[in-house]
């Protein structure tokens, strides 16, 4: 079972695109 950095890469960048939508959705609430 190899560990592709791919889906590392991939779950990272998910996690940052998330971070950045909240940080959005929190500038248009304030």
């Amino acid at each position: 079972m190899n560990r592709s950095p791919d889906k590392i890469i991939t779950l990272i960048f998910l996690l940052i695109s998330l971070l950045v939508l909240f940080l959005a959705l929190w500038q248009i609430v304030i």
